[in-house]
């Protein structure tokens, strides 16, 4: 660690996770001298306690604005994985004054007024077909497979650990406000997905991976799945380490 701290991370997880399954990466990035920040989101992980019918995408980018005004951020480098996109793009429309750039790993890139799934409201995808009917609709965890969890070890440690995801985050509008975020943005996008596309019949990232790049975003490519803060902490660590050296 260096004396000066470089740079301000909040890592925002996704689906299935919590604010642990960052920290290998929180680790590695603080080795390089930066300050890191891993919240859970509502009623998951070790908030799972906290599940309600109300929880949805609102509560959780209340969550993430919350933490960068009590511990009064700014300049951060704001992180979402797979739904946590949907979440940093909701927080920079409430603060842009309190974030200098948006990391989307896997990311949900919204479009003003859809939802996670890519649909105005409403359940309008297969995901929609794993959920129960009593109390708060969930989805499970994926397979490991699907996931892009293969290391015996790495399941080990992840699997007690899952939780299923509210099914409202994933079917709730977004809406922006300001319309779309101004500050720079980049994106990066696991290419060993096969197992997960042959699970869910379709690519889940195609629509949010050809609007990053229609809007500018820069690309970063990892050999890693949905998950990579899991497979491949150190690699992901080391392209949001360049990210950083980027803005300065």
């Amino acid at each position: 660690m260096t004396g000066t701290t470089k740079a301000t991370f909040v890592l925002v997880h996704g689906p299935f996770l919590g604010g642990w399954g960052f920290r290998r990466v929180a680790s590695w990035l603080e080795r390089a001298g930066h300050r890191v920040f891993t919240p859970t989101l509502t009623g998951i992980g070790e908030r799972a306690h906290l599940l309600g019918p109300d929880v949805g995408l609102s509560t959780h980018i209340d969550d993430i604005t919350n933490v960068l005004v009590y511990e009064d951020l700014r300049d951060v480098i704001l992180v979402g994985q797979s739904y946590g996109g949907m979440v940093i793009t909701g927080v920079a429309d409430r603060v842009p004054e309190r974030i200098t750039q948006l990391v989307y790993v896997n990311g949900h890139v919204p479009t003003n007024g859809r939802n996670a799934m890519g649909g105005l409201g409403g359940t309008s995808h297969k995901l929609g077909e794993m959920t129960g009917n009593e109390g708060p609709r969930l989805l499970p965890p994926f397979p490991f497979e699907a996931m892009g969890i293969h290391d015996p070890a790495d399941q080990a440690w992840v699997g007690p650990r899952l939780s299923p995801h509210p099914m409202k985050c994933l079917e709730e509008p977004i809406v922006l406000t300001r319309g779309e975020p101004r500050m720079p943005r980049a994106y990066v996008l696991g290419t060993a997905r096969e197992a997960l596309i042959a699970f869910l019949k379709a690519d889940p990232l195609a629509h949010f991976v050809e609007k990053a790049r229609a809007d500018g975003f820069v690309f970063h490519e990892l050999p890693a799945g949905l998950f990579p803060m899991i497979s491949h902490p150190e690699e992901l660590g080391a392209v949001l380490e360049r990210i950083a050296s980027a803005a300065r």
